[in-house]
């Protein structure tokens, strides 16, 4: 399932590392898409390496997270104010990605718009669930990420039937859904 990959001290992986997921796509490949790189996500829970890295005894402590598809997997790589760590997973793991969207109310230049913000789950075929939030100016650019994925077929983005949060602005959104 899910394999921790050593980096060296900067956090880079080595190319052989990646071999075991197909290694990366080729540059022209990824020059047709678009790139293979996510947009930044909020880790969580799910995977047990990373929860080594989150230290309850700090608070504020964001584990920022970001995608690297390659040829046959998926790449997580999770920052934690400099501790980096590196896991892959295989594609044919992922049973499908769920995201629910919550609606936001945000005013912008004296009117009032409703914006997305989301919560991202990748379902693991032995039943594990990885879980990621997806904050407000990340949510069209995810949306787009796995359109163009290997994994559009398992992706599928429900709007959730709460009320609409009152974000005010999309500073106190920003924050409110980095923390809590």
């Amino acid at each position: 399932m899910m394999e921790l990959l050593p980096t060296d001290a900067g956090g880079m992986l080595k190319p052989r590392s990646l071999q075991a997921f197909g290694g990366p796509y080729s540059l022209y490949m990824r020059l047709w898409r678009g790139g293979v790189g996510s947009p930044r996500m909020i880790y969580r829970s799910g995977i047990a390496a990373f929860d080594a890295l989150l230290r309850e005894d700090v608070v504020g402590e964001v584990a920022f997270l970001t995608m690297e598809e390659l040829t046959e997997g998926i790449l997580f790589r999770l920052n934690v104010n400099q501790r980096i760590a590196c896991v892959g997973l295989q594609k044919t793991d992922i049973d499908y990605v769920d995201m629910l969207a919550f609606r936001v109310r945000v005013r912008v230049k004296q009117r009032w718009r409703t914006v997305h913000r989301g919560e991202l789950s990748l379902i693991l075929r032995d039943g594990s669930k990885v879980t990621l939030r997806v904050i407000v100016r990340e949510f069209k650019p995810i949306q787009q990420y796995f359109a163009k994925s290997g994994l559009r077929d398992r992706f599928k983005t429900q709007v959730s039937d709460v009320p609409a949060e009152d974000g005010g602005g999309e500073l106190p959104v920003l924050l409110r859904t980095l923390f809590d």
